[in-house]
């Protein structure tokens, strides 16, 4: 029988094994409200500036952009266990809110839909009691200073939340929402949680697209740490931008 424990060990080893696709300045704990630039946001290897290279509709060859590239990989079961080599093939990122708190995070795409595991996201120690996994999106990539309707805002806890051009609005939670799912958990924390974003959700079709991105812990009541560390999710322009590819 695979335990929960082992389970997150699995994810967490086989995403650590990867080649590393975020600055290891890009982690650590940061409160709301901070608007600076993340290192990721910036030019692509031809010199465009993110707004200028995804308004053009041009991009860079996938093995030319200094960004950090989501990729194709096999198929994921959202149910909060992992198979073998579900996650062997997703892109590495890390939220490292202390020196003894680090959580895995892992995305890859499957044609349709981004897919996002993150693993060992529970505090160590408390406060916080608990958090709850968020992923925020800039899906024109176009770093406004403000949300705008292209930027959405995913959470996951008992219900699934989400929204377009806000966060932190849980008026519209709902046990099992239409166009992405996660493995939700209403009784004490638990630490994998599997997240599946259909692309046509966010406006896109299946192909190559940059991506504002932050990745968020939350517990709802103020406190909340990010990937990038810089990050805020009210300023779109401090996300970092990853690369979906073939």
């Amino acid at each position: 029988m695979i335990t929960r424990m082992s389970i997150v060990s699995v994810v967490s080893l086989s995403l650590a094994c990867q080649r590393p696709t975020a600055d290891p300045t890009d982690v650590g704990s940061e409160e709301s409200g901070s608007t600076s630039t993340d290192d990721h946001a910036g030019t692509t290897s031809t010199g465009e500036s993110d707004a200028e290279s995804s308004s053009s509709g041009t991009l860079p060859r996938c093995d030319q952009t200094d960004h950090p590239v989501i990729t194709l990989g096999s198929a994921v079961t959202v149910d909060g266990q992992v198979s073998d080599g579900e996650w062997t093939d997703a892109a590495p990122f890390s939220i490292q809110p202390a020196e003894d708190w680090s959580a895995d995070v892992g995305i890859k795409h499957d044609g349709d839909s981004l897919v996002f595991v993150f693993a060992s996201f529970q505090p160590p120690s408390v406060p916080p009691a608990i958090v709850f996994p968020e992923v925020l999106i800039d899906v024109g990539n176009d770093k406004p200073e403000t949300l705008g309707p292209d930027d959405w805002w995913f959470h996951v806890s008992a219900t699934d939340c989400a929204a377009a051009g806000e966060v932190d609005n849980y008026d519209g939670c709902v046990p099992e929402a239409e166009g992405w799912e996660a493995n939700n958990f209403a009784a004490g924390p638990i630490d994998l949680v599997e997240i599946r974003i259909e692309l046509a959700t966010l406006g896109l079709d299946p192909g190559q697209h940059e991506l504002g991105l932050l990745l968020r812990l939350s517990d709802t009541q103020g406190f909340a740490t990010h990937w990038p560390a810089q990050g805020d999710p009210l300023a779109p322009v401090t996300w970092s931008t990853v690369r979906l590819c073939p």
